[in-house]
């Protein structure tokens, strides 16, 4: 059914498999962007494909899509990195539009995370593999970051130069004119980037020439945190300049300006001079430069243009554009030309100033995948944001501010209007004066307001953000971001009434629970507990510790379950009384699981407390009254007995003394009589003895070959293979055996042999007792373990019912009439082992069944 509807519009495509198991190596393999799963499942539960999953390191979201609504599911989920979980129920519909919802939501967030990786790989590969250097510095000029060209460039490993302060490789002359440069871009006076030109030490102690482009890295506050430098040796330029200086003075100009290209060329287009600049840039030598023409260093297309800057250039006098210049080996160079007529020698010519823009376009382009990102980020996360101008009526937003308040973000226009009735609940006049009202104007402001946003209906939006001031004191911005947070709202409603009704039901069942985090020093306890320990929900809880509640009897046995806890069992069940502050005493069963850190390790403990007062003080009276009547029960049975003792006495006496037929025929049946009085006490006391002692280990055959030795087997051959087990069970199951052997002496008729053997099963080990009598017929075998059934053969075979049924142990009858009764003794696996056969020196085996 989930399959079916979430294929339904075709947008997604969906493996349905009914196992995690069978699941866990295809996602392994990859290609799936999220994962739903079943709490419960065969061979491998919802839970434990999360947690194989990421013990492989997969990342692919996980929802947990169940009909198990405990609180204690969804937090196992969360805390085994569980994206969602939706709890199966209600709307069908609805339910499923929510997973498909969470489905797309994680796919997109997942699709963001890859991408934002790969990017940051190719910005990481752009700075490794360029051929200026890149520096990273902090406002004390260590040296934070520093790319890889730094070793061609300067001679020294990137590794050596971290940590260490960039001005140690200035030089001496040039130290406090890079410093003062850098204290200018730190307060923004040149626009927060400066270039600096100085001389650095190379690995050889010898000194290059580095322009550096310096940029300030500012906090939130505003405040410079580092600066990012990009330095290019211009050792060669320098030293160019300064010789052209000595020997060109006719090239002043050209030189003075020796960071772009000068080329000045003729009104056809010939190249008359060019400058150091220019050959270095396009890669021809300053001979192949004089008099090639224009077009050749233009790229195709663009060719037509330079012709048009130098046309331009005579009718306006100057003309600026945008082209870009090929250079000698095919590379594309992005240049700005700059064209101004000039007279040369008395022939009309052209100057052209041609800037290399390559660092421009670069930025200009970082800026845009720096907007891009920024927006797909927000995106992602759904955190739109906006600033807003109070002063001129102005607003500007994000792409996701846009969405979150139901709109198109390039289908709107930024008017302030529109902000205001769409992103915020109020107008700019109503915001002024409820400006006003805040005590402290420079705090920040975070509120959660509702919406109702075109085709999504009524959204929860929280917009946090700070108020921008004037010299005056007066709001003239707002600097803000905005959040859905629709379904954080929904889950904590959720949360509140799933807390309500379990502290209902905690208060109905008495079972109370509670949490304490001793790391983190954070504890949780229910309303139950404060009623269980006297004191009230509203009150704090006044004591620091369970210890200082527990009786002085049980705190040892309290303090050891502890230490089990934290030596990593994982639940531990205990009985204890604390005292209350009245001073009453209360009985409490606990049971006590750890609360584990994120890497394994014993934080706390967690679980469930319940008064058990009014049931131990009920066992403590079943007790005492069984006392009660296994006294009287001794003293009645020995007093019955000696009595009968007594009588049966009299009788033989009486007996002997008469010889009258008649007399001695009631005399025989008196004493019969009472040999069955006496029987039947005996009786009553095995049925009371049953249960009293707790069950043992009995090896059979032992158990067996003893009942057989009391018995009066007389030609009857008794055959025994029981192997070597042992069974968990009541010390009377030899009696069993002498009660079921007993019976086939008395109602088995001529028979002549019984036999006891036992045989494995899938389920366990049987038992059988097997005569060759006359058997049992199909009406009797039904009731032959009654109390009723036939007097003292049903009283019999119902006690051998009951000591078995104590122990956990069946019995049925399974003969056929005519071929001897067949008695089968089922006890299940847990309930049985195979004793070992002991050779010098060895040791018992560890129970194979249990």
């Amino acid at each position: 059914m989930t399959k079916v509807f979430l294929e339904m519009d075709g947008d997604i495509e969906i493996l349905a498999l009914d196992s995690g198991r069978k699941a866990l190596p295809l996602i392994l393999k990859g290609g799936y962007d999220v994962i739903v799963s079943d709490y419960q499942m065969p061979e491998m539960s919802g839970i434990d494909l999360l947690k194989a999953l990421k013990n492989k390191g997969n990342d692919v979201p996980f929802i947990l899509f169940t009909g198990k609504g405990r609180e204690e599911v969804a937090m196992e989920a969360i805390n085994n990195g569980a994206d969602f979980y939706i709890q199966k129920g209600g709307n069908p519909s609805v339910q499923f539009q929510e997973l498909k919802n969470a489905i797309f939501k994680l796919a997109q967030k997942r699709a963001t995370e890859i991408m934002l990786r790969e990017r940051e790989e190719k910005l990481r590969l752009l700075t490794d593999n360029m051929t200026d250097i890149v520096f990273e510095i902090d406002t004390k000029g260590n040296v934070k970051y520093v790319c890889p060209s730094v070793k061609a460039i300067l001679g020294h490993d990137a590794a050596s130069l971290i940590g260490k302060n960039a001005l140690v490789w200035v030089h001496t002359e040039d130290r406090e004119m890079v410093r003062q440069q850098f204290m200018r871009i730190a307060s923004g006076e040149c626009e927060n980037r400066a270039k600096i030109v100085c001389r650095f030490m190379i690995a050889s102690n010898k000194y290059l020439w580095l322009e550096t482009i310096g940029k300030a890295i500012r906090g939130k506050d505003g405040l410079p945190t580092g600066f990012v430098l990009s330095s290019r040796d211009v050792t060669d330029r320098i030293e160019a300049e300064a010789a052209r200086l000595d020997s060109e003075r006719k090239y002043q100009n050209i030189i003075d300006n020796a960071n772009d290209e000068f080329l000045i060329v003729d009104q056809g287009g010939k190249i008359l001079e060019a400058n150091k600049v220019a050959s270095r840039l396009l890669g021809f030598s300053h001979k192949e430069l004089i008099g090639m023409d224009i077009k050749a260093v233009e790229t195709g297309s663009k060719s037509d243009r330079s012709l048009q800057v130098q046309t331009q250039s005579m009718k306006e006098n100057v003309s600026i554009v945008e082209t870009c210049h090929l250079a000698k080996d095919g590379r594309t160079i992005p240049v700005e030309v700059s064209c101004t007529p000039i007279n040369l020698a008395g022939q009309p010519a052209n100057l052209l100033i041609v800037r290399n823009i390559s660092e421009r376009k670069e930025v200009e382009r970082q800026l845009r995948n720096s907007e891009r990102l920024l927006n797909q980020t927000q995106r992602a996360a759904q955190i739109g944001g906006y600033y807003l101008d109070l002063v001129n009526g102005t607003a500007s937003w994000t792409e996701e501010a846009y969405r979150l308040c139901g709109l198109d973000p390039f289908k709107v226009g930024q008017e302030d209007d529109n902000y205001m009735k769409l992103g915020l609940p109020w107008g700019r006049e109503t915001f002024s004066e409820a400006w006003w009202t805040i005590p402290d104007r420079n705090t920040e402001f975070d509120f959660v307001y509702m919406l109702v946003v075109p085709n999504s209906g009524l959204r929860h939006l929280r917009n946090r953000g700070r108020l921008e001031l004037d010299d005056e004191g007066n709001v003239k911005g707002i600097f803000g971001t905005i959040m859905d947070v629709t379904y954080l709202r929904a889950t904590e409603s959720r949360l509140q009434e799933n807390q309500r009704l379990l502290d209902e039901l905690e208060k109905a069942s008495r079972i109370a629970s509670f949490r304490i985090n001793w790391v983190r020093k954070v504890h949780h306890f229910s309303d139950e507990i404060y009623r269980i320990l006297g004191l009230k929900p509203e009150e704090d809880m006044p004591y620091r510790d369970m210890f200082e509640l527990v009786h002085p009897d049980d705190l040892v046995r309290y303090q050891e379950s502890m230490k089990l806890i934290k030596l990593g069992k994982e639940e531990v069940d205990i009985e204890f009384r604390v005292i209350r502050r009245d001073g009453s005493i209360v009985s409490l069963k606990s049971r006590v699981r750890p609360d584990k850190g994120p890497h394994g390790e014993v934080e706390g403990i967690y679980g469930s407390i319940t008064d058990v007062t009014d049931r131990i003080m009920a066992e403590q009276a079943v007790r005492l009254a069984e006392i009660k009547i296994a006294l009287m029960g001794d003293i009645t049975r020995s007093d019955i007995s000696r009595k009968i003792k007594t009588l049966n006495g009299y009788l033989q006496m009486a007996l002997n003394r008469s010889h009258d037929p008649v007399i001695r025929e009631l005399m025989a049946k008196a004493r019969t009589t009472t040999r069955s009085i006496d029987q039947k006490i005996m009786f009553n006391e095995d049925y009371l003895n049953l249960g009293q002692t707790r069950p043992k280990w009995i090896k059979l055959d032992e158990s067996c070959h003893s009942a057989m030795s009391k018995l009066d087997l007389g030609t009857v051959k008794v055959n025994i293979d029981l192997q070597n087990y042992e069974v968990l069970a009541d010390p009377m199951l030899e009696k069993v055996f002498y009660k079921l052997v007993e019976n086939s002496l008395l109602h088995g008729g001529t028979l002549s042999t019984v036999t006891i053997s036992s045989r494995l099963t899938a389920s366990g080990l049987v038992v059988t007792i097997q005569d060759n009598g006359r058997g049992i017929s199909s009406g009797d075998r039904k009731k032959l373990f009654n109390w009723e059934f036939r007097g003292r053969r049903g009283h019999s075979l119902h006690l051998v019912a009951e000591v078995l049924r104590l122990s956990g142990i069946s019995i049925q009858e399974t003969g056929h009439d005519g071929s001897g009764s067949r008695f089968e003794i089922s006890i299940p696996s847990g309930l049985f082992r195979e004793r070992a056969v002991l050779g010098p020196g060895e040791q018992v085996r560890a129970p194979a069944a249990i």
